[in-house]
């Protein structure tokens, strides 16, 4: 009998396009459970790469008294590694439709 971490493993790369959270949380078990091979890597790195530009965007944004060069060099490589692994463009809004409160209200979900 197949176990669900196989299972996990064993699925399409399509879900990564067709249904991000799903794919985020079911990759999330295969690294814990040291299937690394299965982890979809590329997909993981690029997503990590986007949360690193985004924090350093937040706190060039939030800190300008603390910018720093290594804080603009991080911007200027992530930006260059997204750009070679082409980031879903489009599937989500050009803005983001949730409130900052949203976001970090434990009790919300839309």
């Amino acid at each position: 009998m197949q176990s669900q971490l196989d299972k996990t493993a064993a699925e399409p790369a399509g879900r990564y396009e067709q249904d991000f959270f799903e794919w985020t949380r079911r990759r999330a078990e295969l690294p814990r459970a040291g299937r690394f091979e299965r982890a979809d890597i590329e997909h993981i790195a690029e997503e990590i790469r986007v949360q690193v530009l985004v924090a350093h965007l937040l706190k060039r944004q939030s800190q300008p008294a603390k910018q720093s060069l290594s804080w603009s060099g991080t911007i200027i490589t992530q930006r260059i590694e997204i750009a070679q692994t082409g980031p879903r463009q489009g599937q989500f809004p050009a803005e983001c439709p949730l409130t900052a409160d949203q976001i970090l209200d434990p009790e919300f979900l839309p």
